[in-house]
């Protein structure tokens, strides 16, 4: 497990530090109104990718039989290839509303919408996959090509001009990326409608109740760009955003493999009945331990060195980081495998609760928060604090879940 930790989070390293060396050169081309626009072109892709594969992807893990598996891979990339078809005829609706709501008439990154969806879907899955099949290396390799993908890209377009290089770059990225995952996967890749079906209803829970949680996920977690873009502004928006990629990218490096390369052995250990609550708490253990210092870092010098690095129009960034900061630091900590334990303990009722929870809270205090103090800076620090909260949350559910398998093993033996 180890060795695939330290494969997964050097490859994620690179990927990561990409966009992190990128960032005052983007920072230079691209004005905060312009990340603002990028990163609401993103809450979007988020939003309707959560529909985009069935969630079949989480349930790759499960089976026994690897070839099981291959199908359930299958059964995701064609319902993404027809979800994104489908999206297609809907984005006229979709653009009008957005120019309703947010008052802007320049939205024409709409139509590329439904192929960035196809393509992160395409990704997902693969990287799903690819883990199944212990081929971390692959993994590792495609995240760097990627990252230096959308950073070379966005460089070269922004020197030409175009305000829109950051959403145009995450597309051709995508679209690359995609190409190189199926031809690598090509030989995995079923069309058996008969099984399908049979798989499909096997693991039904997936997009009966994941596909709501995660959605309820996803839009609590885009509720600064959903809300803010709205209350004060895209220049703000921008800056949160850019903040949150300084800030999430070096933290996802350790995490996220953590995550991956945890995944299979967490499955292995629930299916098996082996003292999974005692490997879940070494993993969080030292998740927390590796994080504390880098973050106590980050969040006294980090606004420093990243202000001196941009100009006077990115100023608010060194505030918005030390907002932000404490609550990255709960979700490095236990978000990553709380969620994984989740899943693979198909725990999803529960988890469906918890998911509309956090939206609701969230959204009805950073509404509260505006109305109250009228501060993005306040309603931003009270987001931060109720997501915290509600991640020391997922922890506990976690640590019972496990508890309970545990225990079911022992009164068995």
């Amino acid at each position: 497990m180890l060795k695939n930790v330290l494969l997964l989070a050097s490859g994620t390293g690179f990927a990561q530090l990409i966009p992190i060396v990128a960032t005052p050169v983007l920072a230079k081309i691209y004005t905060p109104d312009m990340f603002g626009e990028f990163a609401l072109f993103s809450t979007f892709l988020a939003v309707l990718s959560v529909f985009s594969s069935g969630k079949y992807e989480l349930a790759i893990a499960l089976p026994k039989k690897t070839k099981e598996s291959e199908s359930l891979f299958s059964l995701g990339l064609w319902i993404a290839l027809t979800f994104s078809a489908i999206l297609v005829i809907f984005v006229p609706v979709i653009q009008f509303g957005l120019t309703k709501y947010y008052g802007k008439e320049n939205l024409d990154w709409v139509w590329l919408l439904p192929f960035s969806v196809l393509f992160f879907s395409i990704v997902n899955l693969s990287s799903y996959m690819l883990n199944r099949l212990n081929d971390f290396n692959i993994i590792a390799k495609l995240r760097v090509l990627q990252a230096a993908l959308i950073a070379g890209t966005s460089i070269i377009i922004g020197l030409y001009g175009n305000s829109h290089g950051l959403i145009l770059a995450s597309v051709i990225s995508g679209f690359l990326v995609s190409i190189v995952y199926v031809n690598r996967l090509k030989g995995h890749i079923h069309s058996s409608v008969k099984k399908f079906k049979e798989l499909g209803s096997r693991y039904d829970k997936f997009p009966k109740f994941l596909i709501v949680g995660s959605l309820f996920n996803t839009v609590s977690s885009q509720l600064p760009v959903l809300m803010f873009s709205a209350m004060y502004g895209a220049s703000i928006v921008g800056t949160i955003f850019l903040a949150q990629r300084v800030i999430s990218l070096p933290s996802a490096l350790i995490s996220k493999a953590v995550g991956d390369a945890a995944r299979q052995s967490l499955s292995e250990k629930i299916v098996y009945k082996s003292d999974a609550y005692s490997y879940f708490k070494y993993c969080t253990k030292n998740l927390f331990l590796i994080g504390l210092i880098p973050f106590s870092l980050a969040f006294f010098v980090g606004p420093i060195l990243i202000e001196e690095f941009l100009s006077k129009e990115w100023s608010g960034i060194g505030t918005v980081i030390q907002i932000l900061i404490p609550m990255y630091f709960v979700q490095f900590s236990v978000s990553s495998l709380s969620s994984v334990v989740i899943q693979l303990t198909e725990r999803l009722k529960i988890d469906l609760v918890w998911q509309v929870s956090l939206f609701v809270t969230s959204a009805s205090a950073m509404f509260l928060a505006n109305k109250v103090y009228d501060s993005a800076y306040v309603t931003l620090l009270v987001y931060a604090t109720v997501y915290s909260l509600h991640y020391f949350i997922a922890y506990l559910l976690a640590c019972w879940f496990l508890k309970n398998v545990d225990e079911n093993c022992s009164i068995h033996n």
